[in-house]
């Protein structure tokens, strides 16, 4: 009887153990739905991580010559400048984005309000007052930010302030290495071409790379290849001692052939620009642009100038005119000026590039004239194209209506036959052209 109670009881606390066991198991569970569901983003809950908020202070090491960093709290030196902690994350606070859902197959756009550091998510605020946090890397795929030119990029492109600064630095630095020692190498494959007996003729230089020959000024011989203090070739004089950054070894615009090809294409590329350009005004125009465009708004940029901003104009809707503007797409097309143009300028690019990055630069009035060359080019060629487009748009639109008349035709009148040499009608059972007399195949 007393080993039956005994199991009694233990049976009991097995059950009650069990029971609080299970409870407690389902409070944990409850207390864990209620934390990941509720909108814990506030950094009330968010513990804090000590060198999250730390202020390091930039200074300089005379004796080592380098910079060290400073923690403001507690004394904490290091020569390597500290990472800021989510540096990336934090930058996304204020933009827009806008994330896709595949469900739907749309875009909603939002503003990221908020970040919480221990969940590594970010706040959206939709536009259609729906909040959502979401763990950016998770979604990278499917999430967009929006720059300050308004264009979209994937979340994972985006980059902090700092980081592009540091990046575009970096850029900075290595092309002026690379221009540096571009430049060098420019100025070292100049070599003398002469012979010691021909003292009293000028100096002849000849390209190591190319092979080009140059002719050589007076005072040639007192030039040598230096370098400044930042780090750029120039040209010392050992007499007067004067400096210069543009080669002044050579004499320029010596060679008569030279130039006069030169004056011949930039004549001719000029003569098909003017050409060029009047289609493209016209063309302008009949979208009630060019000279017709009106005023539409004034962007203001506040950070820029607040005063003046940049004026946006548009068409005017009073003088668009689509007959027009098929007609000078097809004078466009009918046109030998665009391609004349076109070859031209690729001649006179040609003709007037750089040898080398330490050459005398291109004249400024030649310069502004290829540059419109150029974009006029461009021009023209989109709209040849575009012009090709709307033949064969209107092409396949009439071969349409003509074929459509002709099985009218035929239905009403019966089939008709015509000889395949002269174009006479004839009937169906006629071997021979009464006309021309050629044999008639009919199939």
């Amino acid at each position: 009887m007393r080993l039956n109670v005994i199991a009694a009881y233990a049976l009991d606390r097995h059950y009650i153990e069990r029971r609080e066991s299970v409870a407690a198991s389902r409070l944990r569970y409850k207390a864990y739905v209620i934390e990941n569901r509720r909108d814990s983003a506030s950094n009330s809950d968010d513990p804090e991580d000590a060198d999250a908020d730390a202020i390091w202070i930039k200074h300089h090491d005379y004796k080592k010559k380098k910079d060290f960093w400073q923690n403001e709290g507690d004394l904490r030196i290091t020569y390597d400048e500290p990472p800021i902690p989510f540096n990336k994350e934090r930058s996304m606070i204020g933009m827009r984005c806008r994330v896709y859902w595949t469900v739907a197959q749309l875009w909603y756009e939002g503003t990221i309000t908020d970040f919480h550091k221990r969940k590594i998510r970010h706040c959206i605020e939709y536009d259609d007052g729906d909040r959502e946090w979401l763990n950016m890397e998770d979604n990278q795929e499917r999430v967009q930010i929006q720059m300050e030119d308004g264009s979209w990029i994937m979340v994972l492109m985006h980059k902090p302030p700092g980081e592009q600064y540091e990046l575009a630095k970096k850029e900075k630095k290595s092309d002026q290495e690379q221009f540096k020692k571009q430049a060098f190498e420019d100025a070292d494959q100049w070599q003398i071409i002469q012979d010691d007996h021909e003292k009293d003729t000028p100096l002849m230089y000849m390209s190591k790379k190319t092979g080009e020959i140059r002719a050589g000024s007076i005072d040639a011989k007192s030039y040598v290849v230096h370098h400044d203090e930042f780090g750029y070739p120039c040209f010392y004089n050992i007499e007067t001692q004067n400096i210069v950054y543009e080669d002044p070894r050579f004499i320029h615009d010596t060679d008569k052939d030279l130039n006069a090809q030169r004056d011949y294409i930039m004549q001719e590329a000029r003569y098909a620009l003017y050409f060029c350009k009047a289609l493209w005004d016209e063309y302008q125009e009949t979208l009630g642009l060019g000279k017709h465009s009106v005023l539409l708004h004034v962007d203001k940029d506040e950070h820029l100038n607040p005063i003046e901003g940049t004026e946006v104009w548009g068409p005017n809707e009073e003088f668009i005119n689509k007959r027009e503007t098929h007609k000078v797409l097809l004078r466009i097309l009918n046109s030998d000026k665009p391609k004349h143009l076109a070859s031209f300028l690729i001649r006179a690019k040609a003709y007037y590039r750089q040898v080398s990055s330490i050459d005398m630069p291109l004249n400024i009035d030649e310069k502004a004239d290829i540059e419109l060359m150029q974009f006029i080019s461009e021009r023209m060629s989109e709209l040849r194209d575009e012009a090709d487009t709307v033949t064969k748009m209107n092409r396949t639109h009439k071969y349409y209506h003509v074929n459509k008349l002709e099985e009218k035709h035929s239905s009403k009148y019966g089939k008709q036959y015509f000889c395949v040499k002269c174009g006479e009608e004839m009937q169906r059972h006629e071997e021979f052209c009464s006309l021309c007399g050629k044999r008639q195949i009919i199939m």
